[in-house]
């Protein structure tokens, strides 16, 4: 006790670090214990571990050589054993989310160029019994978790190829067996990243375990010339008030919105043009669905594939499609009140395009995913090419005048020949992306990338909105939220509710038949589709950004007179909607999970209304739910002697009414929902409304 009083400590936030002479190490996180037995292995020591053309070093071998402390800040500075290199580890404490971020970079402090080859950060806990959450994306089967125990090996998460979510998610939740509370980490990349948890056996003690994260090492060959700097990709560290990883979704919402996201207060309710016919353009049904869509509420129409020659030969297509005439539908868009918008793929380059052939030296060949065609992609560390790929986007955007571009990411842009495991590359596309925001900031750019296959916390400064999923049936997406929700801003999170009229075929005798029956795909194609119910279908779809797509021409007028109406409710409230936080009142579930609750919470800070949404599937049985607000969320949104009305808005049943509340009530007691019963199974939703007297 005597010795661990002596030994300097420094805080920020929920993290104490302590000294020996082993170095400088987190002794307390949260609730959790950092190394402190000194029969440890090198790997367990240390806060970062780092292999370049020198050596390999695990953290201890380095003198530190100030620590710069203030008010929810904290720095160290470490010098190599050779004096050759630098490393800086920024922490920095958000008191109100109860988030920390670590951001870690090499210096080059010496005269000579140096090879980095390995830049992991590192924290290492005490033995325990460790398990961990992790999600694994695959398209249409995007963030779905799972928890797995830590008992021997390693845990691995890593991005392939410039797709950061298309396997695992730079996402983790760790507790143990007693712990009251858990840790989440995100890993916001600036490259192939890689996070890997492992146990290290000391012993006869449980196994430590060591989260190491950074660019991958793969093939990092990493050349640093003297004064430049190499950045490991930003951590978020975040302390879950439970065991469960979706008890943060509120907080990391509001870290997001307040520090990382793009400053834009609203968005607009898109039409898009893709889930029609797909990548058939027929300008006299592209008119009808313009009509069709502006009826439904729709801002802005956009022009899905199909409208350009080649990849990188962002021209129109001459004998279809618009006929080379597309600015002169963009005008009658325009005129129907609509911002127009396009599709476009740019970071993926057809080997004989005319961009290719004017500037071969801006261009590297990707390994493809495809073994009949070629593709290139954009090399940002020559001069000059960066200016290129800016102008060919902004050319467009004043071509067309352009409200809205869809930014579509389908192929890897393959191995990094330069060694920085796509570190330049990402500066390069982000670089290219704040400038269009700053010159064209009329323009909502959205991140698509292959239905988030390169959805992080990465782009959402670049980037308005984000796609959740090329999946457009609604339970699937729901579903998808809630996972996504654990590491997205979910206010950002766009959808299309994808729809068509099934004309005469009709699944139910006409006694029992809907008002306005509509039909949605089962998947991300309409080869096998489904009857759905309109209204959950449209609540599913503004739980962030709203947006459609189909057949809406084919609806009845009934049908869109109703679908604007609740659009016209989304507008009103956007601003929360789309800037808002969003907490799950069920547990997440599976994709293949087809019956049961699924529940949302959406408030923003200062404003005196909140949202619950709540969806089930009717032939279960239940004729009530009772929702509560988790006490860490009700008590930091309901203000105990206020009172509070609470209204059934869309999709209750009649026994619904409105009753006013004090919050400390609500907190206590929960809202209690009645609901609809019947035989035969459709999943439905519900919104109420709580608003502050």
């Amino acid at each position: 006790m005597e010795m661990e009083m002596k030994m300097k400590v420094n805080k920020v936030g929920f993290i104490r670090f302590e000294q020996d002479e082993m170095g400088v190490f987190p002794a307390r996180i949260g609730v959790f214990g950092g190394r402190r037995n000194m029969s440890v292995t090198p790997a367990c020591t240390g806060i970062f571990s780092l292999k370049t053309d020198e050596g390999l070093f695990d953290g201890y071998e380095f003198l530190l050589e100030d620590v710069h402390e203030e008010k929810d800040l904290l720095r160290f500075t470490f010098q190599s054993p050779s004096s050759s290199f630098t490393v800086e580890s920024t922490w920095k404490y958000d008191e109100e989310t109860n988030i920390i971020s670590r951001k870690d970079v090499f210096i080059n402090s010496g005269s000579e160029a140096r090879v980095v080859n390995r830049f992991f950060p590192k924290i290492v806990f005490q033995s325990g019994d460790y398990s961990l959450y992790t999600q694994q994306s695959r398209w249409g089967l995007e963030s779905q978790g799972v928890w797995r125990d830590l008992s021997a090996g390693a845990i691995e998460l890593s991005s392939r190829l410039g797709r950061w979510t298309e396997g695992g998610t730079p996402f983790a939740v760790l507790r143990t067996y007693e712990s009251s509370e858990a840790l989440s980490f995100h890993v916001i990349p600036n490259g192939d990243y890689l996070m890997r948890f492992a146990s290290a056996v000391v012993s006869t003690m449980k196994p430590h375990c060591i989260f190491q994260y950074g660019l991958s090492d793969e093939d990092l060959d990493a050349l640093v010339l003297p004064g430049e700097k190499l950045e490991a990709p930003e951590l978020l560290i975040q302390r879950l008030p439970s065991r469960e990883a979706y008890s943060g979704s509120a907080m990391l919402h509001r870290y997001a919105n307040k520090y990382l996201c793009a400053k834009r207060e609203t968005l607009p309710v898109l039409y898009n043009t893709w889930l029609d016919v797909m990548g058939y353009l027929d300008v006299p049904r592209m008119r009808k669905q313009l009509e069709a869509a502006k009826k439904a509420g729709s801002e802005v129409f956009v022009i899905d594939a199909g409208w350009f020659n080649a990849h990188g030969n962002w021209t129109e297509k001459e004998n279809e499609a618009f006929f080379g005439k597309m600015k002169e539908f963009a005008d009658e868009v325009r005129a129907a009140g609509l911002g127009f918008g396009l599709w476009i793929e740019p970071e993926f380059f057809a080997v004989d395009c005319p961009a290719v052939k004017e500037h071969p030296e801006f261009f590297v060949t990707t390994d493809g995913r495809w073994k009949d065609s070629a593709r290139m992609r954009m090399d940002f560390t020559v001069p000059g090419a960066v200016d290129f790929y800016y102008e060919m986007i902004a050319s467009l955007i004043r071509k067309y005048d352009l409200a809205y571009i869809k930014f579509d990411m389908n192929t890897t842009p393959g191995r990094d020949s330069n060694g920085t495991a796509l570190y330049e590359y990402v500066k390069g596309i982000h670089t290219v992306m704040m400038r269009l925001r700053k010159d064209y900031p009329g323009t909502v750019l959205e991140n698509c990338s292959s239905g988030a296959m390169r959805t992080t916390l990465a782009e959402v400064g670049c980037f308005d909105m984000h796609f959740v999923s090329d999946n457009a049936n609604v339970l699937d997406v729901l579903h998808i939220t809630q996972g996504t929700a654990l590491r997205m801003p979910a206010g950002r999170i766009m959808r299309w509710l994808t729809l068509a009229s099934p004309g005469n075929f009709r699944l139910w005798p006409e006694t029992f038949a809907p008002r306005h029956s509509v039909i949605q795909p089962q998947n991300a194609t309409w080869k096998h589709f489904e009857e759905t119910d309109l209204v959950c279908g449209i609540l599913a779809s503004m739980l962030g950004v709203l947006g459609f797509s189909g057949d809406f021409a084919s609806l009845q007028e009934e049908t869109l007179s109703s679908i604007r109406e609740i659009t016209e409710f989304y507008k009103e409230n956007r601003e929360i909607f789309q800037n808002g936080e969003m907490t799950l009142l069920t547990p997440p579930d599976s994709i293949d999970h087809r019956h049961g609750f699924i529940a949302f919470h959406i408030s923003r800070p200062g404003n005196a209304k909140s949202f619950l949404f709540l969806f089930y599937r009717n032939c279960d049985g239940a004729s009530r739910m009772i929702l509560k607000m988790p006490h860490y969320t009700a008590s930091a949104v309901l203000e105990k002697e206020s009172l509070y009305k609470v209204i059934p808005r869309f999709g209750n049943v009649e026994s619904a009414v409105s009753f006013t509340v004090t919050g400390g009530e609500l907190a206590a007691d929960g809202i209690e929902i009645p609901l609809q019963v019947e035989q035969h199974g459709d999943f439905k939703g519900c919104l109420w409304e709580i608003t502050k007297e």
